[in-house]
């Protein structure tokens, strides 16, 4: 599956610590291989089509799906990620 990273997920993907970047750059690998896998924390989002979260520690990364692409749109802590811009 191709996956397409936001330039705001990039940002923070930048401004993070490496270890916990590269954790989360592997679980969005891990996604895109293949999202049912055991081990991927994968969980639809209320009220979004082809929304989802996935859990990096204490980090959330939201994608979303379309057709064979992964939208990677956010990447934020827990307690931000889900407040609207």
């Amino acid at each position: 599956m191709k996956t397409v990273i936001h330039k705001d997920a990039l940002k923070a993907l930048a401004h993070m610590q490496p270890k916990r970047a590269r954790q989360i750059r592997d679980a969005i690998a891990a996604v895109a291989a293949n999202p049912g896998a055991p081990g991927v924390d994968l969980v639809r989002l209320q009220g979004f089509d082809n929304a989802f979260r996935v859990r990096v520690g204490d980090w959330r990364v939201i994608v979303r799906r379309d057709g064979d692409t992964l939208f990677v749109t956010r990447i934020a802590p827990r307690g931000d990620v889900y407040k609207r811009k």
